[in-house]
C-alpha cells in the first residue's frame, strides 16, 4: 500500500522583533525555508500577507485557505523580482504573456508565464502585484540573516523586500492599504539552497 505520509512538515510562525521595528507594527515570520526542496506548503494567514511570487502555486493555496477560513478581504503583497516578475506583466495588461527571458538571481522565481489561477485570483481577492530589484532581494536576504540567524535564497528576499524595501509604506501612503495594520506575516519560502559563500558571490556578480 502507497504511503499517505504527508508530504510537508510543519513550519512555524514566530513574531519578528527586528521586522516589526522597520514595519511600525507586528511582523510574523512563516518559516517555510525549513521545508525540503519541492514539498508543500502550509498555508499562513494574518492581517496581511507578504510573499514572493513565481509559478503561482504558493499563492493560489494562501487565497484557497483564507477563502476556507472566511478570509477573502485579507490582503496579500505578491512579491516578484525584475526580470522573473511574469505575474506582474499579466496583470498589468489583464492576461498570460510570457517574459522574452529570465534574468534575475532569484532563480526560484523565474518561469516566464505565470499560471492561469493567479492571474484569475488577481482578479477577484486583494492581491497587489509588486516589484523589486534583485539588489533589494539579496540586501533582504542579508539583513535577515544579521536579524535572525536564518539564511535564505534571493526568493525569499523578495517576500522580506516587502517590508525591508518598505514596499508595506509605499502602499500605505498610496492609501492602498490601511493604517495602521494589525499584523504582517512573511512566508519565507523554498528557500535551503544558498550558502554564506554563494550570499557574498551574489553581491559581488549584483556589484553590491
Amino acid at each position: 500500500m502507497a504511503s499517505r505520509e504527508p508530504l510537508h512538515v510543519k513550519t512555524p510562525i514566530r513574531d519578528s522583533m527586528a521586522l516589526s521595528k522597520v514595519a511600525g507594527t507586528s511582523v510574523y515570520i512563516k518559516i517555510d525555508s525549513a521545508q525540503p526542496s519541492g514539498s508543500f506548503k502550509i498555508r499562513g494567514i494574518g492581517h496581511l500577507i507578504a510573499l514572493s511570487v513565481g509559478g503561482g502555486g504558493l499563492l493560489c493555496g494562501v487565497v484557497q485557505g483564507l477563502q476556507e477560513v472566511g478570509w477573502g478581504d485579507v490582503p496579500i503583497i505578491a512579491m516578484e523580482t525584475k526580470g522573473a516578475h511574469s505575474f506582474h506583466v499579466a496583470t498589468s495588461v489583464g492576461k498570460l504573456v510570457p517574459l522574452d527571458q529570465v534574468t534575475s538571481v532569484a532563480k526560484a522565481l523565474c518561469v516566464r508565464t505565470v499560471g492561469a489561477q493567479a492571474l484569475k485570483l488577481f482578479q477577484e481577492y486583494p492581491i497587489f502585484s509588486e516589484v523589486i530589484s534583485d539588489q533589494e532581494a539579496v540586501a533582504a536576504i542579508e539583513k535577515f540573516v544579521d536579524d535572525e540567524k536564518i539564511l535564505v535564497e534571493p526568493a525569499c528576499g523578495a517576500a522580506l523586500a516587502a517590508v525591508y524595501s518598505n514596499v508595506v509604506q509605499k502602499l500605505q501612503g498610496e492609501g492602498k492599504l490601511r493604517t495602521p495594520l494589525s499584523s504582517i506575516i512573511i512566508i519565507v519560502c523554498g528557500g535551503s539552497n544558498i550558502s554564506l559563500t554563494q550570499l557574498q558571490d551574489l553581491k559581488k556578480q549584483l556589484g553590491m
